[in-house]
C-alpha cells in the first residue's frame, strides 16, 4: 500500500483539527438561562409590621425557566407599589435555588402595603399590614 510522505507536524495538526470537528458534532451546549417563565411568592407575604419596624421575615420570590428549573442570576426589581414603607434594595439577583429576597421596613403610616417584585415582565405582589407601634 502506498503511504504518502506527510510531515509529522502536518499529520498532527490534521488529526487535531479532525478530532475537534468530530468532537464539536457530539457536543451540545444548553443555554443556561432561557428566561424567567414563572415568578412565585416563596415566603414573607401577609405579615403584620409595626410602624417604623422591619418585617420579621424577608420577602422572597423564586424564578423558574420554561423547564420548571430554578434560575440563578435572574434580576428581580422591587417596588413599594402602595402604602408606607421601604425595601432594602431596588434590585436583587436570584441565587442557585432561584430565590431573591429583600427586607421590608414599615413607614410611619398604618395601613396595607403592597410590595411588587418583577422579573422579565412578570410580577407578584406581597401584602403587608402596617400597624401603630405600641
Amino acid at each position: 500500500m502506498f503511504a504518502p510522505s506527510i510531515p509529522k507536524t502536518l499529520r498532527l495538526r490534521l488529526a487535531v483539527v479532525m478530532g475537534a470537528a468530530a468532537l464539536a458534532g457530539c457536543l451540545s451546549v444548553d443555554n443556561p438561562f432561557d428566561g424567567v417563565a414563572l415568578l412565585t411568592l416563596q415566603s414573607g407575604n401577609e405579615q403584620t409590621v409595626p410602624t417604623g419596624g422591619t418585617a420579621a421575615l424577608p420577602l422572597v420570590v423564586r424564578t423558574f425557566d420554561s423547564n420548571s428549573d430554578p434560575i440563578e442570576g435572574a434580576e428581580v426589581q422591587w417596588l413599594v407599589a402602595s402604602g408606607s414603607g421601604t425595601v432594602s434594595a431596588a434590585t436583587s439577583f436570584t441565587d442557585a435555588a432561584g430565590t431573591a429576597q429583600v427586607n421590608f421596613t414599615a413607614g410611619t403610616t398604618p395601613g396595607t402595603v403592597s410590595v411588587r417584585a418583577s422579573s422579565e415582565g412578570l410580577s407578584v405582589n406581597f401584602t403587608l399590614l402596617v400597624v401603630s407601634s405600641p
